[in-house]
Parts: structure tokens; C-alpha cells; sequence
């Protein structure tokens, strides 16, 4: 039994449908065709009144009554959708046991693989949501320890809002943000708004040296339910294939203006995930087909 945590169903009715001449997909289309065939029996009526106003005006009203049987056409309905989402959980076995997969040693760009290892998640919308001064500053604010210098803080920074502060303000400024943790949250803030950019709609999922890139729409948990599997002790099983193996080359500042302009798609996530420790040198980005617990 297989606890699906992402499922990208698209990709691997591609996957098998190229392998056995679009066999599900003809499946599914006969289904659709035989609940739109099954609607039978019914009646229909039209009655045609005519009333006489005055003026010699005459108002004519055709009244017409149609009643169709659809139970039976229901039933097919709600089985077809069953059959679907059987196949597509059965599906991923059935690729499984098709598809040749290699180690993670031995592939190379193009090949399936089928990874095991302990998961790391990187929900970047989520971070630049929540890790951000006013959430801290909040939390600060419910420690009888911190409320002075949070106090103090506020008044500084409101008063620089409105005129030019000395340099020993600006100092103690620079002081409480430090003892407070806020200069930290500040630099945090910023990487994850640009990392939210450079990642749209994308969860970043690690599983030993492969980085997936997930859509956010595929997966099978809520995204609040998503961070505590980065304390789960269970290891996670990534199948996917290999789109690249990331190179030191990849964070190398080209310095050729130009190159830059080219390349800058590419460069920037792979130097910032790399700035981050989330890839290094030798891992593999992964396009996923199933990440789940076995």
C-alpha cells in the first residue's frame, strides 16, 4: 500500500499511453460514450391556448412539457468517475513494473529513476508568507522580556518614517533588531519573496541528492500539511525522471553581459538554491511522476 503524497496523473497516463498505443485513454472515451447513449423513455408535450382581449386582440401562449428519464444515465456517470480514479493510483504500479529504472548512480538526463531517502520541503509562498518582521515583532510583543526594546524600536522607526534620526538612533536601531533576531528575519524575508519569484506555482521536494520539482496543484495533502513531513523519520520514494545534473558551472557568474542575458532563466534559481544549500554540486533536478511512503 502506497501513501501518496503527490501524483502528477497527466504525466503518467502520457507515459503509459505512449507505451500500449493510448489504451486508457480509448477506455475512458467508450465510457463517456456509453453514458451519453444511455437516456431512454421520457415524454413530452405541447399544448397551443389562445384568449381574447379587448380590442379584438387576441394573446396566444404555448405551453410545452418535457420529461426525461436520466437515473440510469446517473449510475454510468458515477461509475466512470470511480474507474478513473482506480486507474489512476494503479497506474503508477503499472508503470513501475513497465518502465525501466536505473539507480540513482547510474542515470542520466533523460532516465526514470526510483529514489529512496529522507524528504525535504520547500514551500516557498508559504516561507514568504510567514517569515517576515511583523510576524516576529508580533511574537515578540507577547514576552514580557522583549516589550521594552520592541517599544523602543517602534518609536525609532516611526520617528525615521518622518524626519532624519541621528547616527546613535540609527546604531541603537541596528542593536535591538540584532538582539531581537529581526536582522536575521529581514534577510530571510527578502531571499524568499525573490526565491517565491523564481519558483511560481512550484514546490521544491528533496529526497536524498534529487531535487523535484513539484506542481502545486498535484499534490495529495493539504500545503499546511506539508511541513511536518520534514520531521517524519520514514523514508520518502521519488519516481520521476532526470531532467539535469546540477554542475558548478550552473553557479558560476558568467561575465560576458550577454551570456548573462541568456543564461539568467537558467542561472539565477540554480545560484540561489545553491546560496541556500537546497542543491549542490552532483544533485538532480527531477521532473516527478509519484512521490509517496511505502
Amino acid at each position: 500500500m502506497k501513501d501518496y503524497i503527490y501524483v502528477d496523473t497527466d504525466l503518467a497516463t502520457s507515459y503509459f499511453a505512449q507505451m500500449n498505443q493510448g489504451a486508457i485513454t480509448k477506455t475512458l472515451f467508450n465510457n463517456e460514450n456509453s453514458e451519453l447513449h444511455t437516456t431512454n423513455g421520457g415524454e413530452q408535450s405541447k399544448k397551443h391556448t389562445k384568449a381574447g382581449v379587448t380590442a379584438g386582440v387576441t394573446i396566444a401562449h404555448d405551453h410545452e412539457k418535457t420529461e426525461i428519464d436520466t437515473f440510469s444515465k446517473a449510475i454510468l456517470k458515477n461509475n466512470t468517475e470511480t474507474v478513473e480514479n482506480v486507474l489512476h493510483d494503479y497506474l503508477i504500479d503499472i508503470l513501475l513494473n513497465s518502465i525501466s529504472s536505473k539507480s540513482i548512480d547510474e542515470a542520466a538526463d533523460g532516465d526514470f529513476i526510483v529514489h529512496k531517502g529522507k524528504v525535504k520541503i520547500y514551500d516557498f509562498e508559504t516561507s514568504k508568507e510567514t517569515v517576515t518582521t511583523e510576524f516576529m515583532k508580533t511574537i515578540h510583543s507577547l514576552s514580557d522580556n522583549s516589550k521594552e526594546e520592541l517599544d523602543e524600536l517602534n518609536r525609532l522607526e516611526s520617528k525615521s518614517r518622518r524626519v532624519k534620526i541621528s547616527v546613535s538612533e540609527e546604531q541603537k536601531i541596528a542593536k535591538i533588531k540584532s538582539d531581537l533576531g529581526l536582522s536575521g528575519i529581514e534577510l530571510a524575508e527578502g531571499s524568499f519573496k525573490m526565491l517565491d519569484k523564481l519558483f511560481p506555482d512550484t514546490i521544491l521536494i528533496k529526497v536524498g541528492n534529487t531535487v523535484s520539482l513539484c506542481d502545486k496543484t498535484k499534490f495529495r495533502l493539504l500545503r499546511n500539511h506539508l511541513s511536518p513531513l520534514n520531521s517524519s523519520t520514514r523514508e520518502i520514494t521519488v519516481f520521476g525522471r532526470i531532467l539535469s545534473k546540477v554542475s558548478q558551472d550552473d553557479t558560476e557568474i558568467p561575465t560576458n553581459s550577454l551570456e548573462i542575458l541568456s543564461k539568467a532563466s537558467t542561472f539565477f534559481p540554480e545560484v540561489v538554491t545553491s546560496n541556500f544549500e537546497i542543491k549542490k554540486d552532483g544533485d538532480y533536478n527531477v521532473r516527478p511522476i509519484a512521490i509517496y511512503f511505502e
